[in-house]
């Protein structure tokens, strides 16, 4: 099936490239050519612009607390990461394709292939570029603002850390009142229209982009991703979520919690042993949480609130961005399938980070994560053993 696919797709590449070749491109919707990038952007006519706000930079991580320590290698070769520029696109007469959450062709009919998110190669080519035909582009006037992410579809940690930050560089670059309409791949679940109002957003602006359609725009801003390369995030990101969702000053607690953050009502990634190990938690002031359904405004208040949260590798984790610094994380996770956010995140928000890998492996230094859906095999009494000295010495330093 993928050796038919991958042929498929390369037979369409080359019919296209020919179609290209004596001039037919223009005529059938199609992109001239990718020859485009976006920093070349401000040399074609019409007022295109590629804006760097912030620079991009390098960092250097510290190793979390790891437990079995076998899977230390896994952070030795993570502990550099390489953060991207945070950009503005600005284009003049652009295209817009719904495809993997947005795929641009300027106003002289170059694919910029670098302005996605889209995981390239498709068997070797760009879903753009395999076309033969395209349809005709709906007319979309004024200026149109593109917040789509492939991963955000139906996804609450990366609509979180993926969509919601770019509104932030929106309102910084651009006037938002004079934007027209704003193009987003979304559901319409709840959470995504809360999230938008709770930042400005009206609804009446929103239209959601499928993978289908096509538009030209009068005016196409995009701002740059926060997450570019799915692992690092921009600090800038991290600040106005923070500062547009915790709760100034903080609650006054006569005590901080114990969260443990379940996946129960996954259907993947699930800790097998959740209930037995929560049996034992609860003697030890641990609340399970489960946050379908919760707003990340108070999810957000919950997550100030704690002094430890424990879990699953999952989306769950991901709001350890609410968490006061001196926080402790206990995360569990599954050496199939592991990547550096929650490391890094943590990091950032200067928590006390523990992993405990489950199922008796150790994790691929170069993972990208292939087993996504194993679920998680703990040994109850070592997992609880590190949880309760986690304990130990949050109550030996308060």
């Amino acid at each position: 099936m993928v050796m038919g696919n991958s042929i498929s797709l390369k037979g369409r590449r080359f019919a296209a490239d020919l179609l290209r070749l004596v001039g037919l491109a223009r005529s059938l919707n199609l992109p001239v050519d990718a020859s485009a990038v976006m920093d070349a952007c401000s040399s074609v006519k019409g007022c295109d612009q590629y804006k760097i706000l912030e620079a991009g930079v390098d960092r250097v991580y510290k190793r979390p607390q790891v437990h079995p320590k076998g899977n230390m290698s896994f952070f030795d070769h993570n502990v550099n990461a390489q953060v991207d520029p945070v950009t503005l696109l600005d284009l003049r007469n652009a295209c817009i394709h719904g495809h993997q959450g947005g795929q641009i062709v300027n106003s002289e009919g170059k694919f910029l292939w670098d302005s996605g998110r889209e995981n390239w190669l498709y068997f070797g080519t760009f879903f753009m570029l395999s076309r033969l035909r395209l349809p005709k582009p709906i007319e979309l006037k004024g200026t149109v603002a593109l917040l789509a992410h492939p991963y955000a579809y139906g996804n609450f940690s990366h609509w979180v850390f993926d969509v919601l930050p770019r509104i932030d560089v929106l309102r910084r670059t651009v006037n938002f009142d004079e934007v027209d309409f704003i193009l987003i791949s979304m559901t319409g679940r709840r959470y995504e229209w809360e999230t938008l109002a709770d930042l400005g957003i009206k609804k009446e602006k929103v239209i959601q982009l499928k993978p289908s359609d096509y538009y030209r725009t009068e005016r196409l801003v995009v701002p740059s991703h926060s997450r570019y390369n799915n692992i690092s995030h921009q600090s800038s990101a991290l600040r106005y979520l923070r500062d547009s969702y915790l709760t100034v000053p903080i609650p006054n607690l006569s005590k901080k919690r114990r969260l443990f953050i379940s996946r129960a009502d996954a259907d993947c990634r699930r800790l097998l042993q959740e209930n037995e190990l929560f049996e034992k938690l609860a003697d030890v002031g641990f609340e399970r949480i489960e946050l379908a359904g919760v707003s990340l405004r108070e999810t957000a208040k919950l997550f100030q609130q704690a002094e430890i949260v424990a879990g699953p590798f999952g989306s769950g984790l991901m709001n350890i961005a609410f968490c006061a610094p001196g926080t402790h994380l206990v995360e569990i996770a599954a050496p199939e399938f592991y990547n550096c956010h929650h490391w890094y995140l943590a990091q950032e928000c200067e928590l006390v980070h523990h992993v405990y890998f489950g199922n008796s492996g150790i994790v691929d230094p170069t993972s990208i994560g292939h087993g996504y859906g194993v679920d998680i095999n703990v040994d109850v009494i070592e997992c609880l053993d590190l949880i309760k000295s986690v304990c130990v010495s949050v109550e030996d330093s308060g």
